[in-house]
């Protein structure tokens, strides 16, 4: 369907697309990618010796699930006093 100005809604959607990519373009900087490795396990002799301890266990044991929620709750506090 054609508007008043011969164009189909298709070539006014494009058209309205490639002017706010552009405008976007030339106000704002451009995304880069940042590589950030958080590794908090380094130097947290807890969290190593639980990792540790749970290598040691099967994984369909109640004692797995433990050390895996232990586990969990330490890196949920490291990564809290991180930020």
């Amino acid at each position: 369907m054609n508007n008043e100005n011969g164009k189909t809604s298709t070539e006014i959607y494009n058209k309205l697309i490639k002017s706010l990519k552009t405008a976007g373009n030339s106000v704002l900087p451009p995304r880069t990618k940042r590589n950030v490795y958080n590794e908090i396990w380094k130097d947290d002799l807890e969290l190593n010796r639980i990792s540790d301890e749970r290598k040691l266990i099967e994984r369909d044991s109640e004692d797995y699930e433990k050390l895996t929620k232990s586990l969990k709750k330490r890196k949920r506090k490291r990564k809290g006093l991180t930020i």
